[in-house]
């Protein structure tokens, strides 16, 4: 199986400062799990939550919808197998889920579950992160990188032990302004335009023209990847490196296996990807994506559980060249995970590919998807004990009968059992525009193990919605 370790996600298109409580400013994603932080620096996530990764102080093994975790006031995320991350506004940064590899930066081993957010120790004010395989780096707001974790393929700068490190500053990066982390190498976009890279390279992927083809297999020291100029954005997956340029030109180089490069040519430094223009871009160890400049969406590489969203699932899809997502337009922000992506305009998102059993697309099922789908926008809900509680069968309840002491000024409901929302087409005192299962008009009420909530739709700051 091959696993997915990419968290960083760039995206260019600037939030306006009048956008709404709920819009989603910033998606990552982990293995199996996925975060997105809104514009009020709420954070949220969905997925895989047996190690405690989605913040929100338990440990309940799956969320196949949004939910909000214990995470306030935040200015960035990020995550990587079984970890959370995120910068808050004094610039501390905080983390939870799993410890295997000291990600929450106290240089031991801990894999057991940390699901309510910890401060990570000795790191200066940050302004982002990113994580690889078992290791973090922090981007400090004097341009000044931080990491801790795994580094034995050079991941810290400083050797190829297998020990793990607290928090220390790597060595000669300054002037930074984004970070990126595959599996074990990283890339800085520095002020002037240029990237600088360090760690495995045994594909290529630190962009200098050379392989490092016996033991570690990597270079610790960071060094300049060669022919890159007016670079605006970066993105790593496994193996595999990404540079977004000012005219909006994509370009790749790491590992050529598969056809996650997009292009073919001398893979250790470098080329251009034919036939795509980008706003936005990210990446992952099977896929890569773009926002186009007319906001639709594009990836290559491997779609074989649907995503590459072209409506296609089959062992052996895989696509060289760029193919349009379905359906999808109007996107802002993108992210690319193990299998399935992730796109985001204002308060919505859509996801594709792999779902089952894990949820990583923020759908209420456990399948899979070929084309994007609308996700369940879990923001839209108000706490759940302000909700009209009652019980329903299977059979259902007309919820209508629910509506009748309600502000007659709301006209648009919702229902959601426990935090997972059926249905946002209830009209007061009118007719079931969107009729689910369990809301069969006229079935008889009777007592079961589910409780269910109906409210009016609002924002997650809770300002009542149209």
């Amino acid at each position: 199986m091959r696993l997915y370790f990419l968290v960083f996600v760039t995206c260019l298109v600037a939030r306006p400062t009048s956008a709404a409580p709920c819009d989603v400013v910033q998606l990552a994603t982990g293995y199996t799990h996925t975060i997105a932080r809104l514009s009020d620096g709420s954070v949220w996530g969905w997925g895989n939550n047996s190690g405690g990764s989605l913040c929100r102080g338990d440990t309940a093994p799956t969320a196949f919808g949004p939910r909000r975790s214990l995470i306030s006031s935040a200015t960035f995320v990020a995550a990587t197998v079984g970890v959370t991350l995120a910068v808050l506004s004094d610039g501390s940064l905080v983390g939870c889920g799993s410890n295997s590899s000291g990600e929450l930066g106290t240089g031991t081993s801990e894999p057991f579950a940390h699901p309510t957010p910890q401060v990570i120790p000795g790191v200066p004010p940050c302004r982002a992160a990113t994580a690889g395989r078992g290791f973090v780096l922090g981007l400090t707001t004097t341009g000044s990188v931080w990491g801790w974790g795994r580094h034995d393929e050079g991941q810290l700068t400083i050797d190829y032990s297998s020990t793990l490190e607290p928090p220390l500053q790597l060595n000669d990066l300054s002037d930074v302004t984004a970070l990126a982390a595959g599996r074990a190498h990283a890339l800085a976009l520095l002020a002037d335009g240029t990237v600088t890279a360090w760690g495995a390279n045994y594909y290529g992927q630190l962009g200098d023209g050379t392989r490092v083809t016996t033991t570690p297999f990597a270079r610790a020291l960071p060094a300049p990847v060669l022919g890159l100029t007016n670079v605006v954005a970066i993105a790593a997956g496994e193996d595999v490196s990404f540079a977004l340029r000012a005219d909006g030109t994509v370009w790749s180089w790491g590992n050529p296996g598969g056809t996650l490069l997009g292009r073919t040519g001398d893979h250790t430094l470098p080329g251009q990807v034919p036939g795509v223009m980008a706003i936005a871009i990210s990446a992952s160890g099977w896929t890569a994506m773009v926002v186009a400049p007319d906001h639709s969406v594009w990836s290559w590489g491997d779609g074989h559980r649907g995503a590459l969203g072209d409506g296609i699932v089959g062992s052996g899809h895989q696509s060289l060249v760029p193919v349009q997502a379905i359906g999808l337009s109007g996107a802002d922000l993108i992210c690319a995970g193990d299998a399935n992506e992730i796109a985001a305009a204002g308060s919505s998102f859509w996801g594709w590919g792999a779902n089952a059993a894990t949820g990583t697309l923020g759908i209420p099922d456990g399948d899979d998807r070929a084309v994007p789908t609308a996700g369940v926008r879990g923001w839209d809900l108000t706490p759940q004990d302000q909700g009209q509680r009652f019980f329903a069968t299977k059979a259902g309840v007309d919820a209508r009968l629910l509506l009748q002491n309600q502000p007659s000024t709301t006209t648009r409901w919702q229902v959601y059992r426990d935090l997972t929302k059926f249905d946002i087409g209830l009209s007061s005192f009118g007719p079931i525009l969107a009729t689910p299962s369990f809301l069969d008009s006229g079935a008889a009420i009777a007592p079961i193990s589910f409780f269910y909530y109906i409210r009016g739709l609002s924002e997650c700051s809770g300002t009542p919605g149209p």
